[in-house]
């Protein structure tokens, strides 16, 4: 409500709701459509990305602190290697692994339950859609939403499995 208040109202830098101009005319092969669903788009997106980013660097944050304590920090430490390239070459790179995966977990949910923030803006989108089919019980709507956000989190799990093989040379090797 203060991002709206602030920069919708206040400011007026950024449109209060829906999301394209009011009495625009979808044209898709048009790039005003796309920039003014963009447009509209920016504070329903600061909104949903800052709630969640949070949680994601006190994740990362503890991950560092578990991490640096292991024996191969203090062993890459005593071979005299920077300490830039021990907590970024080392340390990070294995503290990103959850983090990857949480990431991935959260873009998937965030497809679908992102209600409120669509509520505030009055921004149509997939929350708001599942909310009108289960008012008006509409079940082919609904399993349609929910087979969409389902293929969504079997696709960024997929892209998340493959990340963490890229970032763990551990898995990489095959298991030999």
């Amino acid at each position: 409500m203060l991002i709206l208040f602030v920069f919708g109202i206040t400011l007026k830098w950024f449109p209060t709701s829906y999301g394209m101009p009011e009495g625009a005319v979808v044209d898709w092969t048009s790039w005003d459509t796309y920039t003014g669903i963009a447009y509209h788009a920016v504070l329903p997106l600061i909104c949903a990305t800052v709630a969640q980013i949070g949680g994601f660097l006190i994740n990362m944050r503890n991950n560092m602190i578990n991490l640096l304590n292991e024996d191969y920090i203090t062993m890459a430490k005593g071979k005299g290697l920077s300490e830039n390239r021990v907590v970024f070459n080392y340390a990070a790179r294995n503290a990103l692994l959850p983090t990857v995966t949480a990431l991935s977990m959260a873009l998937g949910m965030a497809m679908g339950g992102q209600l409120v923030v669509e509520m505030i803006f009055q921004y149509p989108g997939l929350g708001t859609a599942m909310l009108n089919a289960v008012n008006g019980r509409d079940y082919q709507v609904l399993q349609g939403l929910l087979i969409m956000i389902t293929l969504v989190m079997l696709t960024m799990n997929f892209i998340a499995d493959v990340l963490i093989v890229m970032l763990d040379p551990r898995l990489r090797k095959g298991g030999k």
